[in-house]
């Protein structure tokens, strides 16, 4: 590892990784990733994959263990210490994985996972001060806004925007290109293309920016608004899941094309 200045330091996949943060030996990272001042990744026993071209802001603790509150407090970090297995807790830590081309902004922590990692996939920006506990998973594009909380096994679908400081229980499901408004708190699991918010989070209706953005025309937008416009459940899920999945490979192709492009 080569420095760079006084506080960074390159590697031989240039990565860079400021003098004042801890990255872990487990830890196992791709190329020309970023990781910023004062932050953990890793470096207590549990497994974490990275991907390339990640940047990882300050301060943030990103793969610590994640334990039981109805265990001994604390028995997970003191196991890895002393490398003992702790009395009742998790045998399993099923560490954490990060695709590529995603932003940790400043302060995040993310635990790892207790039976399944938890997954942070590619072209995601996670905001400052959030929290994405035990075994969630964040699907390709998605967009957590500062100070969101979530409990463990949340899923924060592809494309989706979770608003400024809502806090989502465990075992929600974001549904994907569905936008959650600031302050929200949400449990269980919202429709695909659909506006929630409110304490507790309501469906509003659909994401209609979203889907304009998206360059939809006026019959396809009539469709989506048919199968998931109402407040009752989906009648048709085989029909929207194609509609998911064709719209995810055309955002997904877009964003690849604005981070790969030639910056000015």
């Amino acid at each position: 590892m080569t420095s760079q200045g006084d506080r960074w330091h390159v590697d031989s996949r240039n990565n860079r990784i400021h003098s004042t943060a801890l990255v872990g030996a487990e830890v196992k990272m791709g190329k020309n990733n970023c990781v910023g001042p004062f932050s953990v990744v890793g470096a207590l026993g549990i497994p974490v994959i990275i991907g390339d071209n990640n940047y990882i802001g300050a301060n943030c603790v990103i793969g610590s263990p994640a334990e039981s509150v109805s265990e001994i407090p604390g028995s997970s970090l003191i196991a890895l210490i002393d490398k003992t297995e702790p009395i009742g807790a998790y045998p399993q830590r099923a560490g954490l994985v990060i695709g590529s081309m995603s932003v940790i902004r400043d302060s995040v922590t993310i635990h790892a996972g207790l039976e399944n990692p938890t997954q942070i996939n590619d072209l995601v920006y996670i905001h400052s001060k959030c929290h994405i506990d035990h075994d969630s998973v964040v699907e390709v594009g998605a967009v957590v806004a500062p100070s969101v909380a979530s409990g463990g096994r949340v899923t924060f679908g592809a494309f989706s925007q979770t608003g400024l400081d809502s806090a989502l229980h465990q075992g929600t499901t974001v549904g994907a290109f569905s936008m959650i408004g600031m302050n929200s708190t949400l449990k269980g699991a919202t429709k695909p293309f659909s506006l929630y918010f409110g304490s507790p989070s309501r469906f509003r209706g659909l994401n209609l920016i979203r889907l304009k953005r998206l360059g939809l025309e006026s019959r396809a937008i009539e469709e989506i608004k048919e199968l998931v416009g109402q407040e009752s459940p989906i009648t048709d899920q085989s029909r929207i899941d194609s509609v998911i999945r064709d719209l995810v490979a055309k955002s997904t192709s877009e964003a690849l094309r604005i981070w790969t492009s030639p910056k000015k």
